[in-house]
C-alpha cells in the first residue's frame, strides 16, 4: 500500500441544513464530497516508524519496503495477515494505492469499517488481484452476512504490479466502496 489519506468529513455550517435523502428502504443517501473534508492521517509508506503494526506471524509477514507497506499472507494460515495503525475515527474516508506484487492473484485486499477490534465485529470490503470484489458483515469473527458475494468486474487493474486506487466512505450507516473511481 502507498499513499494513504484519512478523510474526516467536514461538518455543516450550524445554519446548513443536511443534503440527505430517503431511499426505499430507509436508508439515507450520503454526499461524500472530498472537496470539503480534510485530511486527518497521511501516510506515503516512506517511514518505517509511521505506526503501522508490522512483523511475522503464523498468518504471513507485514514490513516496510521501498515507500510501501506490504502485507503477506501465508495462503493456508487460519486467519489474514493485518496492520493496523491504532486509529479509531468515525465517518472518514480512506483512499490508498495497493498493488499485487506476488503470489496467486486470488487474494484479497480487504479494509474494515465499523470494526468493534474485541470482538471483530463489523463490516469487510475488499477486491483480489484477480478482478473480484466483495463485502460483508462480520459478528465475532463469523461472516454472517453477505452484502456482495465475490463478483467479477473489469474495473480492477489485474497483473503483477498492476496498481489500484482504492477508496472507502463510512458515513453515518453508509458504507461506499470504490476500485478505480467506480462504486
Amino acid at each position: 500500500y502507498d499513499n494513504l489519506r484519512v478523510y474526516a468529513l467536514a461538518a455543516p455550517p450550524p445554519s446548513t441544513k443536511s443534503e440527505r435523502s430517503p431511499t426505499a428502504k430507509g436508508d439515507k443517501v450520503v454526499t461524500n464530497d472530498l472537496a470539503s473534508a480534510e485530511i486527518t492521517l497521511y501516510d506515503d509508506f516512506a517511514d518505517s516508524a509511521s505506526g503501522w503494526s508490522i512483523g511475522a506471524s503464523t498468518s504471513g509477514e507485514v514490513f516496510y519496503t521501498d515507500g510501501e507497506l506490504h502485507l503477506v499472507n501465508l495462503k493456508d494460515a487460519a486467519s489474514r495477515t493485518t496492520s493496523v495503525r491504532g486509529l479509531n475515527l468515525a465517518d472518514v474516508t480512506v483512499t490508498y494505492n495497493s498493488r499485487w506484487v506476488d503470489g496467486d492473484p486470488d487474494n484479497w485486499h480487504t479494509l474494515l469499517c465499523r470494526v468493534d477490534d474485541d470482538s471483530a465485529t463489523g463490516i469487510s470490503v475488499g477486491f483480489s488481484a484477480d478482478g473480484y470484489y466483495s463485502a460483508g458483515v462480520y459478528v465475532d469473527g463469523t461472516r454472517v452476512r453477505e452484502i456482495v458475494a465475490p463478483t467479477p468486474t473489469d474495473v480492477i487493474n489485474q497483473g503483477l504490479d498492476a496498481v489500484n486506487n482504492v477508496k472507502l466512505a463510512c458515513v453515518g450507516n453508509q458504507i461506499r466502496f470504490w476500485v478505480n473511481e467506480t462504486l
